[in-house]
């Protein structure tokens, strides 16, 4: 027994620079294919960071642009712009009474800018009120 392993490391002895290669050249394969997963799992993970990030900020502005919508009905609809059409189809003018209506209109929508706030800055800068028809 031990003659034939002593014959055997004999006939390996003049190979084990090739022998060693092998092994080195099998474990950088191993590492090189270990390292292509993980930059394949953490681009995944990164991609699907970014997803996240970006449904949050769209469910967020969705919110956001809601509210708005919200807040601009809820002005159209205000008895103070009910009676300034109101008043404006009796004939009324700026000067005989529809300003009264046109400032009590103001001071909603001055309300309404001080009380929404996103951020801590106003949501918008101003507000257009028209009664032009075209």
């Amino acid at each position: 027994m031990q003659s034939s392993l002593i014959r055997f490391s004999r006939s390996l002895a003049p190979h084990w620079l090739s022998i060693a290669a092998g092994a080195f050249l099998l474990s950088m394969f191993f590492l090189i294919g270990n390292l292509y997963s993980s930059q394949m799992e953490l681009r995944q993970n990164a991609d699907a960071r970014l997803v996240s990030i970006g449904e949050a900020r769209a469910a967020e502005i969705s919110d956001f642009l809601s509210e708005r919508r919200q807040a601009a009905v809820r002005l159209a609809g205000s008895e103070d712009i009910a009676n300034y059409f109101s008043n404006l189809d009796l004939g009324m003018s700026v000067r005989y009474g529809l300003f009264a209506n046109l400032a009590a209109i103001e001071r909603r929508f001055q309300a309404t800018l001080d009380e929404e706030k996103y951020q801590g800055q106003p949501p918008i800068c101003g507000w257009l009120f028209s009664t032009a028809t075209a």
